[in-house]
């Protein structure tokens, strides 16, 4: 597990979902955005983030918000 205080508005990478893809261990990813602004979190080369809206390469998370992301296989990761 890893956990984020992003600081600073701005985009921030996603590493590549097939470097933390586990069948045993989930590989989650937590982050809170302190930054007073939007962050955006983006997907590395051809990945996707599954969230409600469906495919997405990006997610906008608004200051306060605290958000979690699951790797779901070696190109996916699953968002709350």
């Amino acid at each position: 597990k890893q956990y984020y205080r992003i600081t600073s508005a701005g985009t921030y990478n996603l590493p590549a979902a097939s470097t933390n893809f586990d069948t045993t261990t989930q590989a989650r990813i937590k982050i809170k955005n302190i930054s007073g602004g939007s962050i955006t979190i983006a997907v590395n080369g051809s990945d996707i983030i599954r969230d409600t809206t469906g495919n997405v390469t990006s997610i906008n998370v608004l200051d306060g918000e605290f958000f979690t992301i699951i790797c779901a296989s070696l190109s996916e990761w699953d968002a709350n």
